[in-house]
């Protein structure tokens, strides 16, 4: 097993105890049977090794709830700095959540990480069928009926809750840009240790790379744009 450096390491197949015939199979199939797109933006690593890569893998693609990764990161460092803590209640940062609905006065920032709050914000401005989650800006300022309580009795996967914690941390506790709590190499050695996302990260002093501006998902949480 190898780890990544600056670019992956490539090597045959066989060495990796893969038979390529099979893979040459396999890559032929999707090929014929996953649209248009077939294998071309496929990527293959065994053991660390690159053994195969289509010829359009380095293609850009939004990542939509992935993004709920970076908000509990950034609930983690905050807990790291003593700016809040796991059962710090949501209402102590936005008082007004409970104000109609008292079931959302029980819901703490372990819960909003963890998807087990049961907020629901009102779904508006839904720009296409295939986009049910409706306008961030507005299901995050917008208490609706709670979809269960009490928080903490469930989970449903959701993007309300992870969106009301982005929307916490970045506004009433950190006061600030997400990517403001990534520019030191104490915290950018914790979180990115592969030297192609560090370099996203930089030391006082330093530019800041050009691809880390905090660019919005459309449906993951953006910290640092939602309102306070």
């Amino acid at each position: 097993m190898v780890f990544p450096d600056k670019v992956w390491h490539e090597a045959p197949p066989e060495s990796q105890g893969v038979d390529p015939a099979k893979l040459q199979a396999a890559v032929a199939y999707m090929d014929k049977n996953f649209g248009p797109e077939g294998a071309n933006q496929l990527v293959v690593v065994r053991n660390g090794h690159l053994i195969w890569q289509g010829p359009d893998c380095d293609a850009y693609h939004e990542i939509y709830s992935a993004t709920k990764v970076f908000t509990s990161t950034v609930l983690g460092l905050l807990v790291a700095d003593g700016k809040c803590t796991l059962d710090t209640r949501a209402v102590e940062y936005l008082p007004e959540l409970d104000d109609r609905h008292p079931a959302y006065a029980r819901i703490t920032l372990r819960h909003l990480a963890s998807m087990t709050g049961g907020y629901r914000g009102k779904v508006a401005d839904v720009a296409k069928p295939e986009q049910p989650w409706g306008d961030p800006i507005i299901y995050v300022t917008t208490p609706d009926t709670p979809e269960f309580q009490p928080a903490g009795s469930q989970v449903a996967y959701n993007d309300h809750d992870v969106h009301l914690l982005g929307r916490i941390l970045a506004m009433r506790v950190a006061r600030g840009p997400a990517q403001d709590l990534y520019r030191t190499w104490s915290q950018c050695e914790l979180l990115f240790r592969h030297p192609r996302v560090e370099h996203g990260c930089r030391a006082p002093g330093q530019a800041a790379h050009p691809g880390w501006a905090g660019r919005p998902s459309p449906s993951g949480p953006t910290l640092g744009r939602l309102p306070g």
